[in-house]
Protein backbone atom coordinates (compact mmCIF):
# COMPACT_ATOMS: atom_id res chain seq x y z
CA UNK A 1 0.00 0.00 0.00
CA UNK A 2 2.67 2.55 0.52
CA UNK A 3 4.72 1.44 -1.79
CA UNK A 4 1.50 2.18 -3.98
CA UNK A 5 1.07 6.13 -2.70
CA UNK A 6 4.81 6.57 -2.79
CA UNK A 7 4.99 5.37 -6.60
CA UNK A 8 1.80 7.75 -7.60
CA UNK A 9 3.31 10.74 -5.83
CA UNK A 10 6.55 10.10 -7.72
CA UNK A 11 4.41 9.79 -10.85
CA UNK A 12 2.68 13.00 -10.20
CA UNK A 13 5.70 14.76 -9.81
CA UNK A 14 7.90 14.06 -12.26
CA UNK A 15 6.64 12.59 -14.90
CA UNK A 16 5.09 14.63 -18.09
CA UNK A 17 1.41 14.51 -19.15
CA UNK A 18 2.16 12.22 -22.32
CA UNK A 19 3.75 9.70 -20.41
CA UNK A 20 0.93 10.06 -17.66
CA UNK A 21 -1.45 9.74 -20.06
CA UNK A 22 0.52 6.15 -21.77
CA UNK A 23 0.68 5.05 -17.68
CA UNK A 24 -3.33 5.50 -17.57
CA UNK A 25 -3.74 4.20 -21.01
CA UNK A 26 -1.72 1.26 -20.04
CA UNK A 27 -3.64 0.46 -16.88
CA UNK A 28 -7.07 1.08 -18.83
CA UNK A 29 -6.17 -1.59 -21.37
CA UNK A 30 -4.21 -4.24 -18.79
CA UNK A 31 -8.36 -5.36 -18.46
CA UNK A 32 -8.35 -6.89 -21.89
CA UNK A 33 -5.13 -9.19 -21.02
CA UNK A 34 -4.59 -12.17 -18.84
CA UNK A 35 -4.47 -11.34 -15.23
CA UNK A 36 -1.99 -13.80 -13.93
CA UNK A 37 0.92 -12.98 -17.00
CA UNK A 38 -0.11 -9.48 -17.71
CA UNK A 39 1.65 -7.73 -14.56
CA UNK A 40 4.72 -9.17 -15.91
CA UNK A 41 4.47 -6.91 -18.96
CA UNK A 42 3.02 -4.06 -17.65
CA UNK A 43 6.04 -3.54 -14.65
CA UNK A 44 8.87 -3.86 -17.72
CA UNK A 45 6.67 -1.13 -19.45
CA UNK A 46 6.16 1.25 -17.21
CA UNK A 47 9.62 0.92 -15.84
CA UNK A 48 11.05 1.77 -19.19
CA UNK A 49 8.47 4.73 -19.23
CA UNK A 50 9.70 6.09 -15.73
CA UNK A 51 13.18 5.41 -16.64
CA UNK A 52 13.27 6.90 -20.43
CA UNK A 53 10.80 10.44 -19.43
CA UNK A 54 11.46 11.51 -23.29
CA UNK A 55 10.27 7.61 -24.50
CA UNK A 56 6.51 8.41 -24.65
CA UNK A 57 6.81 12.18 -26.23
CA UNK A 58 9.32 11.25 -28.95
CA UNK A 59 7.26 8.28 -30.19
CA UNK A 60 4.15 10.86 -30.24
CA UNK A 61 6.65 13.07 -32.06
CA UNK A 62 6.67 10.68 -35.06
CA UNK A 63 3.16 10.66 -35.45
CA UNK A 64 2.56 7.40 -33.52
CA UNK A 65 -1.41 6.86 -32.11
CA UNK A 66 -1.26 6.67 -28.32
CA UNK A 67 -3.13 3.02 -27.98
CA UNK A 68 -0.83 2.10 -30.89
CA UNK A 69 2.42 2.72 -29.21
CA UNK A 70 1.02 0.71 -26.22
CA UNK A 71 0.01 -1.62 -27.76
CA UNK A 72 3.44 -1.86 -29.69
CA UNK A 73 5.04 -1.79 -26.09
CA UNK A 74 3.08 -5.06 -24.58
CA UNK A 75 3.77 -7.09 -28.13
CA UNK A 76 7.56 -6.15 -27.53
CA UNK A 77 7.58 -7.21 -23.96
CA UNK A 78 5.94 -10.19 -24.10
CA UNK A 79 8.02 -11.17 -26.90
CA UNK A 80 10.91 -10.52 -25.44
CA UNK A 81 10.03 -12.25 -22.40
CA UNK A 82 8.97 -15.25 -24.34
CA UNK A 83 12.58 -15.20 -26.36
CA UNK A 84 13.97 -15.41 -23.05
CA UNK A 85 13.70 -18.71 -22.67
CA UNK A 86 12.67 -18.57 -19.02
CA UNK A 87 8.79 -19.82 -19.79
CA UNK A 88 10.18 -22.82 -21.50
CA UNK A 89 10.15 -26.45 -21.12
CA UNK A 90 12.76 -27.03 -23.12
CA UNK A 91 14.20 -25.69 -26.29
CA UNK A 92 11.08 -24.42 -28.65
CA UNK A 93 8.63 -25.68 -26.50
CA UNK A 94 6.70 -23.23 -23.75
CA UNK A 95 5.68 -24.68 -20.51
CA UNK A 96 1.99 -25.25 -19.86
CA UNK A 97 2.72 -25.14 -16.33
CA UNK A 98 3.46 -21.57 -16.47
CA UNK A 99 2.69 -18.04 -18.09
CA UNK A 100 4.27 -18.62 -20.84
CA UNK A 101 1.28 -19.48 -22.69
CA UNK A 102 -0.12 -16.37 -21.31
CA UNK A 103 2.15 -14.52 -22.62
CA UNK A 104 2.09 -15.46 -26.05
CA UNK A 105 -1.98 -15.17 -25.97
CA UNK A 106 -0.63 -11.45 -25.03
CA UNK A 107 1.29 -10.99 -27.57
CA UNK A 108 -1.05 -12.27 -30.15
CA UNK A 109 -3.64 -9.64 -28.75
CA UNK A 110 -1.84 -6.49 -28.68
CA UNK A 111 -0.26 -7.00 -32.44
CA UNK A 112 -3.55 -7.24 -33.06
CA UNK A 113 -4.72 -3.96 -31.62
CA UNK A 114 -1.30 -2.49 -32.55
CA UNK A 115 -2.06 -2.94 -35.93
CA UNK A 116 -5.58 -2.10 -35.58
CA UNK A 117 -4.65 1.16 -33.94
CA UNK A 118 -2.60 1.92 -36.71
CA UNK A 119 0.95 0.18 -36.54
CA UNK A 120 2.20 -0.31 -40.07
CA UNK A 121 6.08 -1.33 -39.48
CA UNK A 122 5.25 -5.02 -39.96
CA UNK A 123 1.65 -7.36 -40.80
CA UNK A 124 0.58 -9.36 -37.91
CA UNK A 125 1.87 -12.69 -39.50
CA UNK A 126 5.07 -11.11 -39.60
CA UNK A 127 4.88 -10.44 -36.32
CA UNK A 128 4.16 -13.58 -35.31
CA UNK A 129 7.01 -15.38 -37.31
CA UNK A 130 9.18 -13.27 -35.24
CA UNK A 131 8.13 -14.75 -32.36
CA UNK A 132 7.31 -18.10 -32.79
CA UNK A 133 11.40 -17.99 -34.88
CA UNK A 134 12.23 -16.33 -31.07
CA UNK A 135 10.48 -19.29 -28.75
CA UNK A 136 12.05 -21.75 -31.40
CA UNK A 137 15.82 -20.38 -30.83
CA UNK A 138 15.11 -20.45 -26.70
CA UNK A 139 15.22 -22.49 -24.03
Amino acid sequence: MAYCLYFKLMISLFVSKKTKEALKILDTVSCEFNPDAFPLVKHHIRKSFLKNKKLVSDALKEGRAIREYIYTCIAIVSKDLLASGEYHLYRGIINPMGSGNQLLEIFNKSVDEAIKNGNRHLTAQQWKDLVNEDIKQAG
